[in-house]
């Protein structure tokens, strides 16, 4: 990996209800804060207007490319892979519209571990912000058996053979990717400080009707996908 590492900043975007661009915005802000500047943000947007496009103007200092998306509209899973389809950067930085970054010195800390040999992936620690009483908990740090949200890991843009999420996959798409790396490069590099703040709130596809039934179908898609993490 060259020195100057470049990181494609992938946000997949919807209306929310009408909170996408308060959220988004919450995240460019984020971003803008970043100590490391060699990046791009590319926002895939599942939106039926333009309330989210219209908030890129505030930020003229960053390299941020817009595309209306109605391949796959609801399903985050298929936004998540447009996104990534349209990066040009070394590494991709998955970022849910309404997470953010939580330290200023996370994206230099995704550039120094890539210019390490014979890393491609890795994951950071993070917290749970929850929406619904104002409070910030529960700190964790990834294992090989304890992940989170695709908000927390980042991994290599292999124009070649391309990490994607699978689409078959609707709410488990974290856990799945995160199989799919294991195998492909083994153990990623986990970055124990806290760095991803994750929001919990009423309008993310967890909280969705059928949650339950989509879980158990993901959960046991993943372990005939993935017999030896199971």
């Amino acid at each position: 990996m060259k020195d100057n590492v470049k990181i494609s900043i992938v946000i997949p975007t919807y209306n929310a209800n009408g909170f996408g661009s308060i959220y988004t915005k919450d995240c460019l802000n984020s971003i803008k804060s970043q100590t490391y500047k060699n990046y791009e943000v590319i926002i895939s947007d599942h939106s039926t207007n333009d309330d989210i496009k219209n908030i890129i103007s505030e930020y003229d200092g960053l390299d941020i490319k817009h595309y209306f998306n109605d391949i796959g509209r609801g399903s985050i899973t298929v936004n998540m892979n447009c996104g990534i389809k349209k990066a040009t950067g070394d590494v991709i930085k998955i970022m849910h519209y309404d997470d953010k970054f939580c330290n200023d010195n996370a994206l230099q800390y995704i550039a120094d571990v890539f210019c390490k040999k014979d890393i491609y992936w890795g994951a950071f620690g993070f917290n749970h912000y929850h929406q619904s009483n104002n409070s910030t908990c529960r700190v964790m740090v990834p294992s090989r058996r304890k992940w989170g949200c695709p908000s927390i890991s980042f991994f290599i843009n292999d124009v070649d053979n391309p990490n994607l999420f699978d689409e078959n996959v609707d709410i488990m798409n974290d856990h799945e990717m995160h199989c799919s790396l294991l195998k492909k490069y083994g153990d990623p590099e986990i970055i124990s400080d806290i760095c991803i703040t994750v929001r919990i709130h009423e309008n993310q596809a967890s909280h969705f009707a059928n949650t339950g039934i989509k879980i158990k179908a993901d959960r046991e898609y993943i372990i005939n996908k993935y017999p030896e993490f199971s």
